[in-house]
């Protein structure tokens, strides 16, 4: 075989070299890719699988406290504590206590949803449930009633804030003392802080157009036909103020100084 053939089979052989570790090259590459699309698709699995076993453990929770009797001091608090006024200080009615409802929060965090980005009826770590919008701004109602029970809009009628929509407002200005009469149902709801506050009435009836998201027996609402007090006075007459009942989302307006009726607080 003369030189010239034997070149030409070298550069044949070095083709065909060339070629397989081009196909092998491909293999492996395509492989990883396969590997890595598998890793990651099995990765995101469990991530989900772990994030529905928290939330199922927490829901598992929530059930055994109510049934434990804990209602509306149940605390969804990451931490464990429990702020609900009147709640047991061992950490009884807090999901994430071992005391409590025993659960550990995923990645060291609470999978309930934030009550400032959650839909109506998310709790809160406060026990208060977010009930809807009045304009851009959320507003949240409190855990349960008002402890004041029935009473009183005031101690006698004068004018006295008439805003439908802004009952925060509306509170400040009742907590002034309008006309040197006293104002309990505005006080009882200042009380629980700076933040919380009478609800104007169209806040108030927010509770009832949102009552199956919200529901209003989680909240301590009466739904038997009692009423409850707006901070929105009657624009007619100073002797007035608005209220609502949650048996048929009624609206009606009381005597401020005679009639006695519910409280029940909201904040922004």
């Amino acid at each position: 075989m003369d030189r010239n053939s034997e070149r030409g089979n070298a550069i044949f052989m070095i083709f065909i070299a060339v070629a397989l570790f081009g196909m092998l090259a491909y293999a492996f590459m395509h492989g990883s890719r396969g590997n890595l699309s598998w890793i990651t698709s099995e990765q995101a699995k469990t991530a989900a699988y772990s994030s529905q076993d928290c939330t199922n453990a927490v829901g598992t929770a929530i059930k055994r406290l109510e049934a434990r009797g804990c209602g509306t001091l149940v605390s969804y608090a990451a931490d464990g504590s429990n702020l609900n006024v009147g709640a047991p200080s061992d950490g009884s009615c807090s999901i994430f206590h071992p005391n409590g409802g025993g659960v550990k929060p995923c990645n060291g965090t609470a999978t309930v949803e934030s009550c400032t980005t959650g839909p109506i009826g998310t709790a809160c770590s406060d026990a208060a449930k977010y009930i809807g919008d009045v304009g851009a701004t959320r507003i949240y109602a409190r855990g349960e009633d008002s402890a004041v029970g029935t009473v009183a809009f005031s101690t006698g009628a004068t004018n006295t804030p008439t805003s439908t929509t802004n009952g925060q407002g509306n509170t400040d200005t009742l907590m002034t003392h309008p006309g040197g009469f006293t104002y309990a149902p505005a006080e009882a709801c200042r009380a629980l802080g700076p933040s919380w506050y009478l609800p104007a009435f169209d806040e108030l009836a927010l509770l009832w157009t949102n009552r199956v998201a919200i529901n209003l027996a989680s909240i301590g609402i009466n739904t038997g036909g009692s009423w409850y007090w707006s901070s929105s006075t009657d624009t007619g007459s100073n002797l007035f103020a608005g209220t609502k009942r949650f048996n048929d989302g009624a609206g009606n307006f009381e005597f401020k100084s005679t009639n006695t009726v519910r409280v029940h607080c909201v904040r922004q």
